[in-house]
């Protein structure tokens, strides 16, 4: 609560974006319109928006609604979110305004702003605001593994998995609300969790920028002035301008 979220890049467009998130709250607003439309407990739902607050805002919402969300990274290929979809038939698939996916095939699409436009119809302005699973042993997500030994395969994790991690790890790192964690890898791999729900658990901030530098892992972070620094670089793969520019002060990682 009262948290600090950024997702955009270089330091100087960094949003205190929870306000974002909360103001009066978009995700709250996208979960009533989630359960207007009979998504809750036991469902999952796509997620393939744009890698920005919109991505985190959509999380929550479905989180909120009681659901667990389906990661969907469209820079994969094609052939593999297909598969996925056809895989974990979701309820619906979340996208950013005016995506229409071909490899959705018969899930129905909606995009964000679709969610946020029915929750201010008198219908679902009147659904109670949801507040997430009723059990830690909900879902909380399902991650698909690369294939490489076969077809993907999906990996269900339930909220008590990732609340044990992060409580577990709070006391190696001793995270605070001042911390800004680096966003680098894909949200459909599980090393986002530590990334997005580590930032958003402790207050910290999150900071996109990082994820620029993969097609050039020598260049310096655009995130590195003393104003706001990496101090938390989630996993072994992060670009190695960070640690040279001396950023990351504590690595992070399971």
């Amino acid at each position: 609560p009262g948290a600090v979220v950024s997702a955009t890049s270089p330091p100087a467009r960094r949003i205190r974006s929870m306000m974002e998130i909360r103001r009066p709250s978009r995700s709250d607003a996208m979960a009533r319109s989630l359960r207007a439309r009979g998504i809750g407990a036991g469902d999952l739902v796509g997620v393939a928006t744009a890698r920005d607050t919109s991505l985190v805002v959509v999380m929550l919402a479905v989180l909120k609604a009681g659901a667990g969300y389906l990661p969907l990274d469209t820079g994969n290929p094609e052939e593999r979110l297909r598969y996925i979809v056809d895989d974990a038939a979701p309820a619906c698939l979340i996208v950013s305004d005016g995506d229409r996916p071909g490899w959705a095939g018969e899930c129905e699409v909606v995009e964000a702003g679709e969610l946020l436009d029915e929750a201010g119809t008198p219908e679902v302005a009147a659904v109670p605001v949801p507040r997430g699973p009723r059990t830690p042993e909900a879902t909380a997500y399902v991650i698909y593994t690369s294939g490489s030994t076969g077809a993907p395969k999906g990996v269900e994790i339930v909220h008590r998995n990732v609340a044990t991690l992060l409580d577990a790890a709070s006391a190696d790192f001793e995270f605070t609300p001042e911390d800004v964690w680096s966003v680098f890898h894909s949200y459909a791999f599980d090393f986002s969790v530590w990334e997005l729900w580590g930032a958003l658990l402790y207050g910290g901030t999150l900071d996109e920028a990082v994820s620029q530098m993969k097609g050039n892992p020598g260049t310096s972070s655009p995130a590195s002035p003393a104003t706001a620094p990496i101090t938390v670089i989630a996993g072994g793969a992060t670009p190695g301008g960070l640690e040279r520019g001396g950023a990351g002060r504590r690595l992070g990682g399971w």
